[in-house]
């Protein structure tokens, strides 16, 4: 017992109180964002329509934007992409629709507008 009191204070008189800890903190430790880690962004649609329109990527319903609203929709890998925006309401026979190709890029929003 006493030889470990005794290295213990040599380590606190040599290296300081902090080093000595088995549990140090990294202070060079970096927050990396999660888009970068996930490799992920965002498409945003913006509508200027007056009815709602369903939205697809890659044929995968993500949600619905609302009249003249804008949605966001996250979490999409990096890539490219086939979108579909398909009227959902306000029609007589059939739904509107519009395709757009879409490029996603790592934790950046990408903006697609229904005019």
């Amino acid at each position: 017992m006493k030889n470990q009191f005794f290295l213990l204070s040599l380590c606190l008189a040599l290296f300081g109180a902090s080093s000595c800890s088995k549990d140090d903190d990294n202070d060079n430790d970096i927050n990396i964002p999660a888009c970068e880690t996930n490799n992920v962004g965002t498409l945003r649609v913006d509508s200027n329509k007056e009815d709602p329109y369903k939205v697809y990527v890659n044929s995968a319903y993500k949600g619905t934007v609302g009249a003249y609203a804008t949605a966001d929709f996250g979490n999409i890998a990096a890539g490219t992409y086939s979108t579909r925006y398909e009227q959902a309401s306000g029609y007589i026979l059939y739904p509107t629709e519009y395709t757009l190709s879409v490029t996603i890029t790592q934790c950046q929003t990408f903006t697609a507008t229904l005019n």
